[in-house]
Order: C-alpha cells, then sequence, then structure tokens
C-alpha cells in the first residue's frame, strides 16, 4: 500500500541530509519555546483551573515546514487525508494543525529526540482540550469548577492528581501516549490515525465517561467526568469560594489548616508559580546580609547569583516538590510567625536545617541535591561536578536554597 506520509518523512529527511542538519535540532528549541509560552499564559490564567482554555501557537506550528519548499501545506494534508482514508467533512481529521504535529512526532521518534515527540503531542492536546472544554462546558465558572475538582471528584480521577489541565495534558497525556505508541508508529505510518484518535479519546473521557442510554427516550447521559459533575454542582449552587471563605480568612491564616484543606495545594501552586516566573528576582538587602553571616564560604555576589538560578521554569518542578515537603514541616506555624523577622531563624533553621532525621527534611535534602546538580550543570556561571564536591560543601549549598526557597514563601504570604 501507498503510503505517503513516508514520502514526507523521506523528503525532510534528504532536506537535513542535504540541506541543513540542524532542522530538527532548530525545531526541538522552537517547540521548547512554544511549550514555554503555552505554561506562561497557562500560569496567568492559574485560577480558571479546569475552564482554563490554552494559547493556541496556530502560526507557528503551520511555519514548521515552511522551509522546506517540496513540502507545502495542502502536501501535507492531502497525504494524512489519503492515507486514513477519512471523508471530506470529517473536520478534525482533516486539519492541518494536526498533521503536521503528527509529521514532526514521527520525525522525531525516528531520530530519538523525545523532547520534541513529547512537545509535538503537547501542542496536539491543547487544542483538542480546548474544543472539548467549549463543547462540553460552554460557558464554565471557574469558581464552579474549582469546587468540582476539589471536593467533588476521588482521587482515582485524573483532574484531581493534576493542578491544571496544562500539568495533566504535558506530564501525563503526552508521555504516556508517546510511550505507548512510539514504537508501533515508527514501523507504520498509518499509527498517527490511532495516535490522533487517543489523544482525543483521553482527553473526551476527563469530561464525560460512563455513557447511559436511556431506552425510552435514546438519550444519551454520562455518568462521571467533568461535564455531568459540573452541571450537578451548578443545579445546587456549590463553588469552591464558599468553602474558602468559612474555613480560611486573611487574618488568621494557617498552614495547618491549608495543609488539610484544598487551599494547601493551591498556595504550593501559587508559590511554586511565583518563583519560576518571576525571572528578575530582587532580594533584599537585610536577608542577604543574613545570609552572608549565616553562610560561610560564599561571599555575598555569589550568594545573589546561586540564589536567582532558582528562578527558572525548567526547575518547576523541584521546587514545587521542595515545597511540598518544606509546608509538612510548617504545620501549625501561623502567619504571624512565617511574617516575624525571626522566621528564618526561629522556624527554619529549627525546623528543616538543624533537623535530620525527618523523612520530609531527608526528602529536602534529596531535592535540594538534584537542583543543585541541574544549577551547576546548566544555569550557574561557573559550572562544576556538584557530586564532586564534599559533604559539607553540599550541606553549605543545600542550606542557601533553603533559604531563598524561604524567603519567597514569606514574601508572597506576607507581601502578596
Amino acid at each position: 500500500m501507498d503510503k505517503p506520509i513516508d514520502k514526507l518523512v523521506i523528503e525532510i529527511e534528504n532536506y537535513i541530509k542535504n540541506v541543513d542538519s540542524l532542522f530538527l535540532r532548530n525545531l526541538d528549541v522552537e517547540y521548547k519555546k512554544l511549550i514555554y509560552n503555552v505554561h506562561a499564559d497557562a500560569v496567568r490564567q492559574y485560577s480558571k483551573g479546569y475552564c482554563m482554555r490554552m494559547m493556541i501557537p496556530e502560526k507557528e506550528v503551520l511555519a514548521t515546514f515552511s522551509k522546506i519548499d517540496s513540502i507545502p501545506l495542502y502536501k501535507i494534508s492531502e497525504a494524512f487525508a489519503s492515507q486514513w482514508i477519512v471523508p471530506k467533512e470529517a473536520h478534525m481529521h482533516n486539519n492541518t494543525y494536526y498533521h503536521i504535529l503528527l509529521l514532526v512526532h514521527l520525525c522525531a521518534i525516528k531520530f530519538r529526540m523525545d523532547d520534541l515527540a513529547k512537545n509535538s503531542l503537547s501542542l496536539l492536546l491543547f487544542r483538542i482540550w480546548n474544543g472539548r472544554i467549549i463543547g462540553a462546558i460552554k460557558f464554565c465558572d471557574p469558581d464552579t469548577m474549582n469546587y468540582v475538582t476539589s471536593v467533588m471528584m476521588n482521587n482515582k480521577f485524573i483532574s484531581k492528581n493534576h493542578n491544571s489541565p496544562f500539568e495533566m495534558l504535558v506530564n501525563h497525556f503526552s508521555p504516556t501516549i508517546w510511550e505507548k505508541y512510539k514504537n508501533s508508529y515508527l514501523g507504520n505510518s498509518t499509527e498517527s490515525k490511532r495516535i490522533f484518535e487517543q489523544c482525543y479519546a483521553r482527553v473526551k473521557q476527563v469530561f464525560r465517561s460512563n455513557p447511559i442510554l436511556n431506552l425510552k427516550s435514546g438519550e444519551k447521559k454520562y455518568a462521571s467526568g467533568l461535564q455531568p459533575f459540573y452541571y450537578k454542582a451548578k443545579e445546587n449552587n456549590l463553588k469552591i469560594s464558599t468553602i474558602k471563605s468559612g474555613s480560611t480568612s486573611s487574618e488568621d491564616y494557617d498552614i495547618d489548616g491549608a495543609f488539610s484543606s484544598s487551599a494547601y495545594d493551591d498556595q504550593i501552586s501559587d508559590i511554586s508559580n511565583f518563583i519560576v516566573m518571576n525571572h528578575f528576582p530582587k532580594y533584599d538587602e537585610e536577608f542577604l546580609n543574613m545570609l552572608s553571616s549565616e553562610i560561610r564560604g560564599i561571599n555575598k555576589q555569589n550568594i545573589v547569583k546561586l540564589v536567582s538560578c532558582i528562578h527558572d521554569l525548567n526547575f518547576n518542578d523541584y521546587i514545587d516538590e521542595l515545597l511540598q515537603n518544606i509546608f509538612r514541616r510548617l504545620m501549625g506555624i501561623k502567619k504571624d510567625d512565617i511574617c516575624s523577622q525571626t522566621f528564618y531563624t526561629d522556624v527554619i533553621l529549627r525546623r528543616i536545617i538543624s533537623s535530620k532525621h525527618t523523612q520530609d527534611v531527608v526528602n529536602i535534602k534529596n531535592i535540594c541535591d538534584k537542583l543543585l546538580i541541574e544549577i551547576f550543570k546548566n544555569k550557574y556561571e561557573k559550572k562544576f561536578d556538584y557530586e564532586a564536591i564534599s559533604d559539607t560543601q553540599k550541606a553549605i549549598y543545600r542550606k542557601l536554597i533553603i533559604y531563598a526557597i524561604s524567603y519567597n514563601i514569606r514574601r508572597r504570604i506576607c507581601f502578596n
């Protein structure tokens, strides 16, 4: 059977071989920028929760193969439509945006470029997500939806385990679909159709699953998913703000209370985003002087350079994990204790830095080490092998990271 998708891949391979050997490498960088931009936009609308709609970089995706004159857009669409054997009225199956990303996905698998393979799927999933949320819940109220995901859903439901649809699509759907189908896709380009339909089915299942057919009316309803739970909450006027206003006020903020409620995750996500999205941080002189006196062997200039390194989107997972463990060590601490001038010495030093045997502190130590390996390998201006230094030196660097995270916790909670 003639496979026009394979012919497109051959043309791309010839272009890489004869014209631009860095074509896919440059595309990898470009797609990472697109993911970064979508994430930055998702952070700005974080409060919308699962009502969020993704920013779609359609213009940039459609320009993916513009440098290759022998592959115009219509040729890509014709190749997929003919190989998939789909009718012209199949709107989604005939969308060039999806075809380009599936073609990139296949090239990335062939050249073993894992990041590009997953990012191309993420960009595809973003658009499917937008279509499904508009179709399932046309006018989505974030206050009601946050009640659904925080209170009504059990822990087995996928949206319960991800703070936003962006995280769910990028950290779960994209890598699991890539891992499951990469070998079969490499051997058969027609598998692109199954991959596309799996992306659609998995996103759809988030909104509507377990269909129930009314035998009398023939009407199909769904027993689970965001849509039926959302409309059930809407009918009963259930909103997350009602719970929060009744349990937590700005005057008596309590970390222990937040830990036992949905506000705990909100607080961590808010501070995590506050750190990684603040690319030009300004640390108070008083705090830097405190670090200079507490931490021996690193001058003030290098302290500033090092703590500034944590403000990077690439370190989001490390920052989030550190916050999870640090907050557990802050259980029972009041807002006044966090905002106090002695927060670092009376709380952070005593409960975390000087503590040795709790699992949370062990976790903090291990996460700090992983983060510092990445910082000194990819971010800090003076590159060196962090794993090769002494345990005493590592303890100094860990202490610096913990204080920097604590500074941002205090800054966000006390000064917003």
